[in-house]
């Protein structure tokens, strides 16, 4: 595979690329984990101007973000932690449409080397759909987030597209 088609595959603005960013997401980031692979999703927020370097041309976004996080302590050999990185890329482009708005770090885990290719892109999903869900129901404003603490936490009947 050449790299031009890869950068086709998962162009730059479908990346997180700047410390900054990978912190923020961290710092207030929900975590979805399973046996593989956990997944720390955020709501888009723009940097301030000022961390943004001159060299690096970052436009914020609505745009689903993803950022791979795959350490060489957890996953030893190199061709798994690419195979890892490729069926997360694969499932992250399958559900981009449904991810607007949202940056995810996948994290890999000791579990991930081992694991078929169907059971691994399963996993994925299955974290994908909770992230979703969980931020198509999570409130946007203060007065939302005074009103879920109000109701039930099985039941959410504010969308963000009625704030």
């Amino acid at each position: 595979m050449s790299t031009k088609r890869s950068c086709i595959d998962f162009p730059r603005h479908a990346r997180l690329l700047l410390p900054a960013e990978y912190n923020r997401i961290f710092a207030a980031g929900k975590r979805f984990s399973g046996t593989c692979v956990t997944l720390v999703a955020a709501r888009f927020e723009p940097i301030a101007p000022g961390l943004i370097e001159s060299s690096a041309k970052v436009k914020p976004t609505r745009r689903p973000r993803l950022g791979l996080a795959l350490a060489k302590k957890q996953i030893k050999r190199s061709h798994e932690r690419n195979r890892v990185k490729r069926l997360l890329r694969e499932c992250f482009r399958d559900y981009s449409q449904r991810l607007a708005g949202i940056e995810i770090i996948a994290m890999a885990k000791t579990a991930a080397q081992k694991a078929p290719n169907p059971a691994l892109t399963l996993e994925i999903q299955r974290l994908m759909t909770r992230a979703i869900d969980f931020f198509a129901c999570a409130p946007t404003t203060e007065a939302a987030a005074l009103a879920r603490a109000i109701v039930p936490e099985h039941y959410c009947p504010i969308k963000n597209s009625e704030l």
